[in-house]
């Protein structure tokens, strides 16, 4: 999947540094890419359905036994929830704040089996500032008409961003093997600290005001303590431009 992504922006960059210029001449070629077409610039907001897998999270297991306290591997199920974004348009960059939440369950606790009686639940929050390069717009299909200066009906805009913000999460769940003076501790795992996101996709203009959104987001998440998170999400939403 990395390889692929990898893969397709480098084809894109080599594609927008080289239409309509030669190859010889690095100002033109240059020049050539800032004109290109942008699309709508200015405000604007979306919205996107997210969903992925979520590495084994490093956390503390009892919490309420600081003597007794050693790290674990909690495996959980894969993630899903959404993300909301707000940001500005200046052209081939955006900048952007969001934030996003992911729910799943844990499925082991160092790859031991849970008790049934007790919460499996996980859930984890995020706000980021995000910086985004749209790479090259290719109009697909348009309109020439006088009236709406040729307003493309159907473009594709990759993309690629990186963002800085922070986070936090929640998980909860009982190793069914746990006996003795430690069988009814509370067991769960709680943390808030940095969180950095990296990711790619695509705007597939449907109007042009109007896109939808598909992309990859790999978030980590640096907790307080030695609690830490990876999650590999696609995601597809709406953005509107305004």
């Amino acid at each position: 999947m990395k390889k692929l992504t990898a893969l397709l922006l480098g084809t894109v960059i080599s594609i927008a540094f080289t239409t309509g210029a030669s190859a010889a001449d690095p100002k033109a070629v240059v020049m050539n890419y800032l004109k290109s077409d942008d699309g709508n610039t200015g405000v604007y907001i979306g919205v996107s359905y997210d969903r992925g897998d979520i590495d084994d999270v490093t956390a503390d297991y009892l919490r309420n036994q600081s003597s007794q306290n050693p790290t674990s591997k909690w495996q959980l199920d894969d993630g899903e929830g959404f993300k909301i974004v707000a940001g500005m348009d200046f052209g081939k960059l955006r900048l952007d704040w969001r934030f996003g939440a992911i729910s799943s369950a844990v499925k082991t606790i160092d790859n031991a089996a849970l008790a049934t009686d007790t919460s499996k639940d996980a859930a984890f929050a995020y706000t980021t500032g995000n910086v985004a390069l749209d790479l090259y717009r290719f109009v697909l299909i348009g309109e020439d008409k006088a009236w709406n200066e040729a307003i493309p009906v159907l473009a594709l805009t990759p993309y690629v961003e990186v963002g800085f913000g922070h986070g936090g999460g929640w998980m909860t769940g009982k190793k069914n093997s746990l006996t003795g003076a430690n069988a009814n501790d509370k067991r769960d795992a709680a943390g808030h600290g940095k969180v950095w996101s990296y990711g790619g996709g695509a705007l597939i203009n449907i109007a042009s005001f109007a896109g939808i959104t598909v992309g990859y987001t790999r978030l980590e998440m640096d907790f307080a303590g030695d609690s830490t998170s990876e999650m590999h999400l696609g995601e597809i939403g709406l953005r509107l431009t305004f």
